[in-house]
């Protein structure tokens, strides 16, 4: 986006782009140790730094974070948080990560990418779903699509470069924190994950 001819001529959008730079630039610094040792281990949870922090908020910084990928793709990102504010107890900076990664997802495998990102609680459960409109997943491949390197070079997927450790990482976050993700999904119909997580 940086690199667009006419930038200069929106500084508002310019300095949106800086401060993501910038806050991007430390955030990852702090994260690269703990996701190297996630990366060259079998563990199967992680070591969390919980911490008290609400979930609309985190949530928006996620969508503010992907907003030049947003805009290179024209997409929508609606939001529907039936609770104003969401207090919870977890690792803010995984949960982050995870909702980046569901969100990117969304956003890469659509052609005109509508996304819905929704809140709520069932219970004492916090609970987060990322909807889309893309190409979806074919049934044989849902079970699989959390493994580990795992990844559908079918179709159009071939097309978003990756490892297959995103959505390993995200599901190994939320069996940490004692929660599950959920998926449902059809080709042509698009995708929704759903994240429940306890709220303490």
């Amino acid at each position: 986006m940086l690199q667009q001819k006419n930038i200069v001529e929106k500084p508002e959008r310019l300095s949106n782009y800086a401060g993501i730079i910038s806050e991007q630039t430390s955030h990852l610094q702090a994260q690269v140790q703990r996701l190297l040792e996630i990366a060259y281990t079998d563990r199967s949870s992680l070591p969390l730094e919980k911490e008290n922090f609400e979930v609309n908020t985190l949530i928006r910084e996620a969508i503010n974070d992907l907003q030049p990928l947003v805009e290179q793709k024209n997409a929508v990102i609606k939001t529907s948080f039936s609770i104003p504010e969401i207090l919870v107890k977890a690792d803010r900076s995984y949960l982050r990560l995870c909702f980046i990664n569901l969100i990117e997802n969304a956003i890469k495998y659509a052609s005109a990418p509508v996304i819905q990102v929704s809140t709520g609680l069932k219970g004492t459960d916090l609970v987060v779903s990322v909807a889309d409109n893309g190409i979806g997943i074919a049934q044989e491949h849902q079970k699989k699509i959390f493994d580990r390197f795992y990844r559908i070079t079918e179709g159009e997927l071939h097309t978003s470069k990756g490892f297959g450790l995103g959505l390993n990482f995200v599901k190994k976050v939320i069996d940490t924190h004692n929660g599950k993700i959920e998926l449902e999904s059809e080709p042509g119909k698009g995708s929704t994950f759903t994240i429940i997580i306890p709220c303490t």
